[in-house]
């Protein structure tokens, strides 16, 4: 697994063998408030097997274990993720742990 930055985002990546997934989070600014996340597919033609709602759900449970795990308490302004990358949707939870984990510690 990988992590790095783009801008205001932070990217998870993993890639084993024929399965990849790419999370990319954006964290609110300090005093932002944010009802829901802002989310958006980069797959380029918008295909592929990943549900939208369990994905999200998962990277937000990832965060929230983070979090805890680091008494942190980064919110989530905007997720970015591909539809055509392999499931299954937890590895989002996973993917979200490594995120805070790398820029909390």
């Amino acid at each position: 697994m990988r992590v790095t930055r783009r801008g205001d985002f932070y990217l998870a990546t993993r890639i084993t063998g024929p399965r990849h997934n790419l999370l990319a989070l954006r964290f609110a600014a300090e005093g932002e408030l944010v009802a829901r996340p802002l989310v958006t597919d980069r797959s380029p033609t918008g295909d592929g097997e990943l549900d939208e709602s369990t994905l999200v759900v998962a990277a937000l449970a990832g965060v929230a274990a983070g979090n805890l795990e680091l008494r942190t308490d980064y919110v989530v302004a905007a997720l970015e993720y591909r539809r055509d990358d392999t499931r299954p949707e937890s590895i989002y939870t996973d993917l979200a742990i490594e995120i805070v984990r790398r820029i909390a510690g």
